[in-house]
């Protein structure tokens, strides 16, 4: 039996921490799954390292599904070191593999999205209206661009965020929203569930994903995709260059323990 340890960062976002927690929940029987910090070793078999750390183990895995972090000298030896290494499109891959130019991989990177629960995440085939915006209130996921779409288009915007969105608002943006002139069709919701998204994302037509500058692959989007909803990219989105979703759990672990017990 195989003993993985995902290592993530303190204060991994939670998009991170539900797509491992959906990668534990789908490992096949003969692995037993565990969570540590990046910087905090324990006694595996095999490890999947979510960024850099210091000391590396033995044998580990890199799993990179937001960027991959600064080109050194460092950073390539463990690149280098990884049996295997995951990003999380296409687009992601291609413009990774360009800034790690000369890295020697022991086996070639790949991509594969964010793992998300198929069988939470689904179309239930009703009424819908709308568009909706979901994510951390963070400056590079466009949510102003989501306004400016959603005006544009004439669509109400549902906002459903991870923070503390006026405060967001008023560093980010200044007194370029008027929240009187939205005339009710913006509306900013206090934040829910996780376990809530797919019953929203039924509700509505549209997810607008409109990043200030590249977004590996949003999760959100993913979902809201299962569920049904047309998704509304631009070029900095790696959604984008995937071609239809799927739950990416067992193509995960076929491919890592084919690595794993190859060598890389």
């Amino acid at each position: 039996m195989y003993r993985v340890e995902f290592a993530v960062p303190e204060n991994a976002p939670r998009g991170l921490t539900l797509s491992i927690e959906t990668l534990m929940d789908n490992a096949p029987k003969a692995i037993g799954c565990s969570v540590t910090n990046l910087d905090d070793w324990g006694d595996a078999n095999l490890y999947v390292a979510c960024g850099f750390s210091k000391e590396m183990p033995s044998r580990y895995a890199l799993l990179f599904w937001d960027e991959s972090g600064g080109v050194n000298a460092a950073n390539r030896a463990i690149m280098e070191g990884a049996f295997l290494t995951v990003f999380a499109s296409p687009e992601h891959l291609k413009r990774e593999k360009r800034k790690w130019t000369g890295t020697q991989w022991p086996c070639p990177p790949v991509a594969i999205p964010p793992a998300v629960d198929d069988e939470l995440f689904t179309n239930e085939g009703g009424p819908r209206s709308g568009a909706v915006w979901a994510g951390p209130y963070e400056a590079g996921k466009g949510l102003r661009k989501a306004i400016d779409w959603a005006c544009e288009n004439k669509m109400s915007l549902d906002v459903y965020g991870i923070g503390r969105p006026f405060l967001w608002l008023r560093r980010y943006q200044g007194d370029i929203i008027n929240l009187d002139d939205w005339d009710n069709k913006i509306r900013i919701w206090d934040e829910v569930s996780h376990l809530e998204m797919p019953e929203i994302y039924n509700r509505h037509k549209v997810l607008v994903s409109l990043p200030m500058w590249f977004d590996p692959c949003p999760r959100a989007c993913i979902e809201a995709s299962m569920c049904g909803c047309r998704v509304v990219t631009n070029r900095d989105n790696g959604f984008a260059s995937w071609d239809g979703v799927r739950n990416s759990s067992r193509e995960f672990w076929d491919k890592f323990l084919k690595a794993a017990s190859s060598g890389g």
